[in-house]
């Protein structure tokens, strides 16, 4: 941390945030949420690649955990979450945004639905 760093002292100043940006903000990021299960299988690393940045940095659950690169987020997140529940639905609970180190930020936490078809990461296929 060095001394000077704005966000750390008493003189940093609050700038409001541009709503309508971070309402489209908020929508840009539930519809590339909504393309990883909606877009055709043989249409997915196009998706990815309209939804990602190519060096984007992407951390999943255990046993997956960082993945290099977007072929492996296609070859170990996604094509094996939509093989295991073929007709899965993701379901945003919060989208939250707004601005920090005078960049815009979009978190969301959702959850996936789906007939649990095929093995996923060792879990077994409850078919339910």
């Amino acid at each position: 941390m060095t001394r000077d760093d704005k966000y750390r002292t008493a003189t940093f100043q609050y700038t409001p945030v541009d709503q309508a940006e971070n309402i489209t903000n908020k929508r840009r990021l539930i519809d590339i949420m909504q393309a990883m299960v909606n877009t055709p299988l043989a249409e997915l690393d196009d998706a990815i690649q309209a939804g990602y940045h190519s060096a984007a940095s992407v951390n999943v659950t255990h046993p997956i955990n960082e993945l290099t690169g977007l072929s492996a987020v296609a070859e170990q997140v996604w094509r094996p979450l939509r093989h295991a529940l073929p007709d899965v639905e993701r379901r945003e609970d919060i989208v939250a945004g707004g601005r920090y180190r005078d960049t815009n930020w979009i978190g969301c936490v959702g959850h996936y639905v789906g007939t649990f078809t095929h093995d996923l990461l060792g879990i077994p296929a409850t078919r339910g």
